[in-house]
């Protein structure tokens, strides 16, 4: 529906004849569809290696893999169960500091970790695209490389740029009371690259926040 956006059957427009999908046959309509795709092995990995991507390494492993594949389909399809099993494996934890934060896991988490005030739209879009992802507009449809990706000889100076300016609206945060007094440095995943000064210093959260270790995960 284009002025909902909720999905609609046109019921008249549908082909009702047999038609072979994935080497079953039959009169299939969309849910069926859907059904036909969630029988496949190759569903439940390919989601699970891309949530593990994500969370855990960019070389999935292929035992991991099988696992939570065999949990997503024996839970219906959760990915709540999914992700419980991924945060409970060792690889998970030593994995810590490994991964470089997307442009958006950078843009949210600064606005969270520092109490700030939510930028104009354009902004963040703008932020976003010059940090190499630009929202709703992937590259096709594989969606974004990620990993090293994110960082480039173009990217990294717009990293700076916007880290530098989100310091600014952090130091603001500081000094009207709206961040809690406590140790920042409980935001890095690994330890920092250089020694941060005393947090009343101009340029502390400067320091902070442009770091590697405020930019891994």
């Amino acid at each position: 529906n284009g002025r909902t956006d909720e999905y609609l059957f046109k019921a008249r427009r549908h082909d009702t004849g047999e038609k072979t999908i994935l080497g079953q046959s039959g009169n299939f309509g969309p849910d069926d569809i859907a059904d036909l795709l969630l029988d496949q092995d190759a569903t439940a990995r390919f989601v699970c290696t891309k949530l593990y991507r994500e969370f855990v390494s960019l070389e999935p492993d292929e035992d991991a893999i099988a696992s939570l594949a065999e949990t997503f389909r024996t839970s219906n399809y959760d990915i709540k169960a999914v992700l419980t099993e991924i945060f409970m494996l060792d690889a998970f934890y030593a994995s810590r500091g490994r991964l470089i934060k997307s442009p958006v896991d950078l843009m949210v988490g600064a606005v969270r970790d520092f109490s700030l005030p939510r930028l104009p739209k354009n902004k963040h879009r703008n932020f976003s695209r010059n940090l190499g992802q630009n929202l709703f507009a992937p590259p096709s449809v594989r969606g974004w490389v990620g990993g090293t990706s994110w960082y480039t000889t173009a990217t990294l100076p717009y990293r700076q740029v916007f880290l530098i300016q989100y310091s600014d609206e952090a130091e603001d945060a500081l000094e009207s009371g709206a961040l809690p007094g406590v140790d920042l440095t409980q935001l890095y995943a690994v330890d920092p690259v250089g020694d941060l000064p005393a947090l009343d210093h101009h340029r502390y959260f400067d320091l902070l926040m442009i770091d590697p270790a405020y930019q891994v995960k």
